[in-house]
């Protein structure tokens, strides 16, 4: 499991984490399963819905070091194995809503495609996601995603994949460099997680 090898490779000091005295180790792998421990993430669809209809998708996040999180629709909830849900025949209808922490909407991710291309996006950044674990406080967001149903009547999967941060979360497993905070162990590190919702199904008739 990447979360335990991940807490594992700081205890025992490897890599970036040899820099650290055991105190400091013990403490920010305790600092990165608080984090983890209060990461959440949901999805809510409608249980049926008329082939072709449109309907929204509501996801809601809580937690991520930041200053970032992804958001995506998956048609499974397990790693590796999932495909995006347009390989089941949803269609994702414009630019997604999101709304970031301060409760305000964003358009930084799609604002990033070139003018005359589509905004109907399936992975989403979402931006100013923050922790403070001395007060227990995490970021909340929220993606809204108007899909259209398939057009062949059947049972359908759906969940949606919350990609986010740990180690920036702590003073301890955080380091600057070229003026932004990166995670202490490195791009190569395992600070990162993915967490999925419950998968639902949508009935299509």
């Amino acid at each position: 499991m990447l979360a335990a090898s991940h807490i594992a490779a700081i205890k025992a000091g490897e890599n970036g984490y040899s820099k650290l005295t055991p105190e400091q180790r013990t403490q920010l792998a305790t600092d990165v399963e608080k984090v983890e421990a209060n990461a959440q993430v949901s999805i809510d669809v409608p249980t049926s819905v008329h082939p072709g209809a449109n309907f929204a998708a509501k996801v809601t996040t809580q937690g991520g070091s930041g200053p970032v999180v992804g958001v995506m629709l998956l048609d499974q909830d397990l790693r590796n194995q999932s495909r995006e849900i347009e390989g089941e025949g949803f269609e994702i209808i414009g630019a997604p809503n999101v709304v970031g922490p301060d409760g305000k909407q964003q358009e930084q991710w799609e604002a990033r495609r070139y003018d005359d291309l589509p905004r109907n996006l399936n992975f989403l950044v979402v931006f100013g996601v923050n922790a403070d674990l001395a007060k227990n406080e995490f970021s909340n967001t929220k993606v809204t995603y108007n899909l259209a149903a398939p057009s062949k009547p059947g049972k359908y999967t759906i969940c949606a994949a919350f990609l986010y941060g740990t180690e920036k979360a702590s003073p301890l497993g955080r380091v600057e460099m070229h003026g932004h905070p990166m995670p202490l162990g490195g791009f190569a590190g395992k600070s990162g997680r993915i967490k999925f919702t419950e998968l639902k199904t949508i009935e299509v008739r």
